[in-house]
């Protein structure tokens, strides 16, 4: 709740609150809880746990990272398709590119070129390109619309100057969003400007937590800026962008590599077969981070308004999970007031435990991010 990336405890005997204490009595030692964040709105969390005293890696934190950010675009994938008229196209847009993800593992070329061509024609750009940044000049490496003279000076790569407009970006920005490049006084810009002819130009950052990746650009020939939904359908194709670099990442990374491929692939392949249904994207999204980072059981939590509700879970009874969910208003109320995250339940015992399904089990222990 207070803006976190995540909450990692090693072992909770060391931590001296109730929450801790709890946790140990029901056989809780090691809590791994991630957020699931879209801009800096909290949407939920994904937590998982071990019995023993064993802190995850810095691996198995990194997989969990990236399955939070699939749930957040399969999230916002369903709310465009409630939300606007072209949902069904959009969805489908994604789909595909999420199919060349799933054909080509480790293979970025023909991941980038599909996203730079699906997002630009849903945006009505008529050219630009997919760059990564390597800390000095931005390289093209997917271009759409461009002449030979434009794709050879964005191959070769270019140190953005002070008054270029996607400075903004690596100063921190999201967004780079350029009315008119005849209007800009840099001498970089007005290059790019003659090669390409592009008046209208959105430069939308590829951003991994806070490192600068690379950005998507997208040109119009024409003085016609870009739309609030425009803009914010780029940014999803970026965050589409980051996946792909990081799962080709994990593949070059990790000697499970070619597990953790599959389990991607095979979420993403529940997510095109089941547009806008969120409840089988989160059973697959917990399901394969619990396996691949040996956790004994989990627990999606996605949060609107004042309540918490178990999205998915495993290894709990479904009945004692339920019944957990009372302390969810409690959570965030003392969560906005300022209070600890972590929020004690009340544990079920006896007679009344083994009627949950708690016999084996203790309600688990969460942390609000």
């Amino acid at each position: 709740m207070d803006g976190a990336p995540l909450v990692h405890v090693a072992d909770l005997v060391q931590l001296d609150h109730p929450i801790g204490y709890a946790n140990v009595a029901a056989g809780v030692r090691t809590l791994l809880v991630v957020a699931l964040r879209k801009d800096r709105a909290l949407l939920g969390t994904i937590s998982i746990a071990r019995h023993e005293p064993r802190p995850f890696s810095d691996k198995e934190i990194a997989l969990l990272q990236n399955f939070s950010a699939q749930a957040v675009i399969a999230m916002e994938n369903a709310r465009l398709l409630t939300e606007t008229r072209e949902a069904l196209e959009q969805q489908t847009a994604t789909t595909e590119v999420l199919q060349v993800i799933n054909s080509s593992p480790g293979d970025l070329a023909p991941v980038f070129q599909a996203i730079v061509e699906k997002a630009h024609t849903l945006c009505g750009a008529v050219c630009g390109s997919l760059q990564l940044w390597d800390g000095e000049k931005f390289r093209g490496l997917a271009m759409r619309g461009f002449t030979e003279a434009m794709v050879e000076t964005l191959r070769q790569g270019y140190s953005p100057g002070s008054h270029h407009p996607c400075r903004e970006l690596i100063d921190g920005g999201r967004i780079a969003h350029c009315a008119d490049m005849a209007a800009v006084d840099d001498p970089v810009t007005r290059l790019g400007a003659k090669l390409s002819g592009i008046r209208t130009v959105a430069y939308v950052a590829l951003r991994r937590d806070d490192a600068l990746l690379g950005q998507i650009v997208a040109g119009r020939l024409e003085v016609r800026p870009f739309t609030d939904a425009e803009l914010a359908l780029l940014e999803n194709f970026a965050a589409q962008a980051v996946i792909a670099m990081e799962n080709a990442r994990l593949i070059n990374e990790t000697r499970e590599a070619l597990e953790q491929q599959t389990a991607t692939a095979e979420v993403l392949g529940v997510i095109n077969s089941s547009p806008g249904n969120l409840t089988p994207v989160f059973d697959a999204l917990l399901y394969k981070a619990m396996h691949l980072c040996g956790a004994a059981f989990g627990v999606l939590w996605t949060y609107h308004c004042e309540y918490i509700h178990a999205a998915a879970h495993y290894g709990l009874p479904l009945a004692g999970c339920g019944k957990s969910l009372d302390f969810g208003k409690t959570v965030m109320k003392r969560a906005r007031n300022g209070n600890p995250g972590l929020i004690k339940s009340t544990g079920y015992e006896g007679a009344k435990g083994d009627e949950l399904g708690w016999k084996h089990h203790r309600p688990t222990f969460s942390a609000a991010c």
